[in-house]
């Protein structure tokens, strides 16, 4: 058939033009028995080896085959063990440098590692442990900087290529991405993107990208839009794009969402769940901001002097302390500001009496004070609560129906504490409760009205930040059997696929035995349009949560001491969950040992 290449065997004449052959995955190729190099089995043709005789080996084209016999019996002499020859022998050198650079990518570390550490380690250990004979083998194996570097590029295409394949059998995708600015002053674009794999949902880095100039949403649309065009990738099956509030992302005119609806119109924008949580939760009144800011105050003269943070840590020492040290409060960062309002109230006696020692009588007369005590407390307790509602929305293997749940049931816990302080009733507040036992003098109207104050303003922000999200086809999706019919409205095609669904008892057995999403990504070919309405709720991202996992990964590979360091096919090795196919990278390359 035309097009379709054959295998080329090795005939005994070829001896004669100075070529033998190795046997590589059941190929044969031409190895040249004077230089050793090995061909591809395209070569093995009476005039291409002529030519590598005549161009390479000129001054032997004229020898007879006896001269290549004994050639060919040398080449088989040079074992270096009891398995195979050279070629074989670096082959396996070439996979030990791949599956080598694969650690180093994945443990984020330097590309000098493997030379400048693991091979002088795995010398040492195989001479101790088996003898300084095997210590040569080592030797041969390619760890350079550049080789690593050059390995982990492999590893990374091949990679991008193998989820690439995926998206594109996927019926659908959705992505999360986000920006943030490097160790070098440098904007990184990280691209995830969740696609049906094998009957169930995968989460694969799809893209990191530098921005070279400036992170408008034109700019991010436009890397977006070339590697979706590079790769073939259809934005008709993009159902759902989800990133942080920023106005160069979410901007109506000329953000990233109004690029992509260009393209993408069906396309669901979400703004990141978690970010708008700690949005929500900014709000406090004058009075309780007040005592944040103090407590603050508190924090920065301790931790900004490196005079008072080795005393306080010698004080908390000396007082058995349960802490050694406060923590800064940063804006960025999603529980600081409860962790470092826990941190001051666990250490409010350590803080007091060293304050004493520094003349600080104003912190002094706030920390004895029982009212502004009590604010603290509640501020701990309340905090606390917001920090536990922001650690069960992180994580991956989430979608828009666990967020929803989890911000409701959070709205009805804040009504709740509010009914209860209004009544003066601080049972709920752990911390509160057990300094209202143990103080006097404490103003419980003033402290209630403020507290009901506070509750009431984060119950109308997050009502604000989350309004309704489409409830009833929650109920299609957990359970599309007690689900109603009219849960699926203005939609006669997939009324009748729910009422066969219903009746589906091989269907009901699976939903009772695998994870949800699994299921649905079982039912596309059999209940097409209702799956494709189910998908709506489960594939899109409800936070960027993975994308500032990613962030993490940045500032661990790309430091002070590493920032020329260009983090796109690290990052994609790092990240992946897909195993780079070593077994065919390694054909495709010339296996040259180390020198």
């Amino acid at each position: 058939m035309a097009g379709v290449s054959r295998e080329r065997p090795y005939h005994d004449k070829f001896i004669e033009l100075g070529f033998f052959y190795v046997t590589n995955r059941g190929v044969q190729k031409p190895q040249c028995v004077i230089c050793y190099e090995v061909l591809s089995n395209e070569s093995m043709k009476h005039n291409k080896l002529q030519r590598h005789l005549s161009s390479k080996h000129p001054a032997y084209k004229d020898r007879d085959r006896s001269f290549f016999d004994r050639k060919l019996t040398a080449l088989r002499n040079t074992r270096l063990d009891k398995q195979g020859k050279c070629q074989q022998i670096n082959e396996n050198a070439l996979e030990a440098s791949y599956r080598v650079s694969l650690r180093i990518a994945k443990a984020k570390s330097p590309h000098t590692i493997g030379e400048e550490l693991i091979m002088p380690c795995a010398k040492e250990m195989v001479s101790l442990m088996i003898g300084e004979d095997m210590v040569s083998k080592l030797g041969i194996i390619p760890l350079s900087n550049n080789t690593v570097h050059r390995r982990i590029c492999d590893m990374s295409e091949d990679i991008t290529a193998q989820n690439i394949a995926a998206i594109k059998e996927s019926p659908w995708h959705a992505m999360q991405l986000d920006e943030s600015t490097d160790i070098a002053s440098c904007a990184q674009l990280i691209v995830w993107v969740r696609f049906i794999k094998d009957g169930d949902f995968v989460d694969e880095p799809l893209l990191c990208k530098s921005l070279e100039t400036t992170t408008k949403g034109e700019d991010i649309f436009t890397k977006i839009d070339a590697f979706y065009n590079k790769e073939g990738l259809d934005f008709n099956k993009l159902i759902g794009s989800t990133t942080d509030g920023a106005p160069a992302m979410l901007g109506k005119h000329s953000g990233f969402k109004a690029k992509l609806q260009q393209v993408a119109s069906h396309t669901f924008m979400i703004h990141c769940m978690i970010h708008r949580e700690a949005l929500a939760a900014r709000t406090m009144p004058e009075s309780l901001m007040n005592v944040f800011s103090q407590v603050i105050k508190i924090v920065n003269h301790i931790k900004s002097s490196a005079l008072n943070k080795r005393l306080f840590k010698l004080f908390c020492d000396e007082m058995d302390a349960n802490h050694m040290s406060l923590l800064f409060y940063t804006q960025v960062r999603w529980l600081s500001r409860g962790n470092v309002i826990l941190r001051v109230y666990e250490l409010r006696q350590e803080l007091k009496e060293f304050l004493r020692t520094q003349m600080k009588n104003e912190w002094v007369a706030m920390l004895e004070s029982s009212n502004w005590l009590a604010k603290l407390c509640y501020l701990s307790d309340i905090f606390e609560r917001i920090n536990v509602l922001n650690r069960t929305l992180q994580g991956k293997d989430t979608n828009l129906m666990l967020f929803h749940d989890k911000i409701k049931g959070f709205l009805v816990t804040l009504g709740l504490l509010k009914d209860k302080v209004s009544r003066s009733r601080f049972v709920l507040f752990p911390r509160l409760s057990v300094h209202m036992e143990e103080s006097e003098n404490i103003e419980i109207e003033p402290l209630s009205y403020e507290i009901t104050e506070h509750i009431q303003s984060l119950i109308n922000q997050f009502k604000n930040y989350f309004p309704e999200l489409d409830v009833q086809s929650f109920t299609v999706a957990r359970d599309p059997f007690s689900a109603p019919l009219d849960a699926i409205t203005d939609d006669d095609i997939t009324e009748e696929e729910l009422v066969r669904l219903k009746q589906d008892s091989g269907a009901k057995a699976l939903f009772q035995s695998a994870s949800l999403h699994s299921v649905w990504c079982k039912m596309p070919q059999s209940y097409p349009r209702l799956s494709e309405k189910v998908m709506w709720l489960l594939m899109p991202y409800p936070s960027t949560y993975l994308c500032e996992q990613s962030f993490s990964t940045m500032v661990v590979m790309k430091t002070k001491h590493r920032n020329r360091l260009e983090i796109e096919k690290d990052m994609i090795v790092a990240l992946s969950s897909t195993k780079p196919r070593i077994g065919k990278l390694v054909p495709e390359k010339q296996a040259q040992p180390s020198h």
